[in-house]
């Protein structure tokens, strides 16, 4: 059986567990990151404890350079966290040495690994960062067979919340496209001397009943054990849009504001404010398509929003403000954005900053409106 162990930065690897600690030439001490002392070698089992919330700004240029090249040898398939806390690099670190699986065959036996994480693995990262795209690029692949929320207080330096995660290519038929979430955080037994942080630990008892709790593998009555499909763990991050509605309103105010930063344009203000007076309107995209096709200045687009800023506002009975338009399409061909006139024409509309919003919709419901959809 050959294992790795692989704790802080540093990987300690051998072919037999039992007789690492008297094998020290099989210990090889470096930065796991950028300079892998395995590289090549796969193991039946990864062990690990990399160290919680470390940046990896010393790191970053190897590794990303590592991920854009991509290939067989890219140890970060699933993308880069942000560079705060490299956890979850090591997370694909450790992946990156399972052995292939096939079952049946004698030689492609798959591997296992577990690794102890703190919660920032779990919880950093909104949907589409680089945190929850190695989420989900684990979960996908069906690698992640379960997480242990473990005691906090059992750690010498630290007394957080920490978890144990599972991950594995050779999943029990029962156990594909599920997760196992098991809460252990009462699994404990007091020190008799606290040693810094560490004031609790797992005898044995404690030990035995986790892994009867995983071997077990179903739903307790105590809350201590959740069996969940995979992909009730995935979101979708929607951003929901609303039209930008503004009134026009010329006054004396106004008018001097623009003309004392843009005074070459005097004419132009001028025949604006004959043409559509001091009262307000609704509609700027009249004022826009004067300023597009009758003034006698060359207006930049710079200059158009400028004006724009100072003679409007934000109004809830305004027009929509209309970014550009194209010749109508079959309903078929119909784009995300664009909307169909009563003139021949598609409308695609100016989003209102101020009224953005964020759903974060659960991939069980986007995977039902697709069935929905698809009848």
């Amino acid at each position: 059986t050959a294992v790795l162990f692989q704790s802080g930065s540093a990987l300690h690897g051998g072919l037999n567990p039992w007789l690492l600690s008297n094998n020290a030439g099989a210990i090889r001490l470096e930065d796991s990151l950028i300079n892998d002392q395995f590289a090549g070698h796969q193991f039946d089992y990864v062990l690990a404890n990399p160290p919680y919330g470390v940046d990896w700004k010393r790191q970053h240029k190897v590794v990303t350079q590592e991920h854009q090249k991509g290939g067989p040898n890219n140890r970060f398939p699933g993308g880069l966290p942000r560079i705060s806390d490299g956890a979850l690099l090591f997370v694909q670190h450790c992946v990156s040495k399972f052995k292939p699986y096939t079952p049946g065959s004698p030689t492609e036996t798959g591997s296992r690994c577990a690794i102890v994480v703190n919660g920032s693995p779990l919880f950093t990262g909104g949907a589409g960062s680089g945190e929850s795209e190695i989420r989900r690029w684990l979960i996908e692949n069906d690698l992640l067979e379960t997480i242990i929320a473990l005691p906090e207080k059992i750690f010498v330096n630290t007394g957080i919340g920490t978890y144990i995660w599972i991950i594995t290519n050779r999943k029990h038929q029962d156990r594909r496209h599920v997760v196992q979430l098991i809460d252990a955080r009462d699994r404990w037994h007091p020190l008799r001397r606290s040693h810094g942080e560490k004031r609790r630990m797992l005898d044995p008892t404690d030990i035995a009943q986790i892994v009867q709790t995983y071997r077990a593998f179903r739903e307790a009555d105590s809350k201590t054990s959740h069996v969940l499909d995979s992909y009730t763990f995935g979101y979708d991050r929607v951003t929901v849009e609303q039209p930008l509605r503004l009134a026009y309103q010329m006054d004396s105010n106004r008018k001097s504001r623009f003309l004392d930063a843009a005074p070459h344009f005097l004419q132009d203000v001028q025949a604006i404010d004959r043409v559509f007076g001091r009262d307000s309107c609704l509609d700027w995209n009249r004022i826009r398509e004067y300023l597009d096709t009758k003034t006698t200045c060359r207006w930049q687009e710079s200059d158009k929003k400028f004006f724009r800023d100072i003679c409007t506002e934000r109004h809830a009975d305004g027009e929509r403000v209309i970014r550009k338009t194209r010749p109508q399409q079959p309903t078929d061909d119909r784009a995300w954005g664009w909307f169909p006139g009563t003139d021949g024409r598609d409308y695609c509309y100016e989003a209102d900053s101020h009224r953005r919003d964020h759903e974060t919709i659960p991939a069980r419901s986007l995977h039902c409106a697709e069935e929905n959809q698809h009848g």
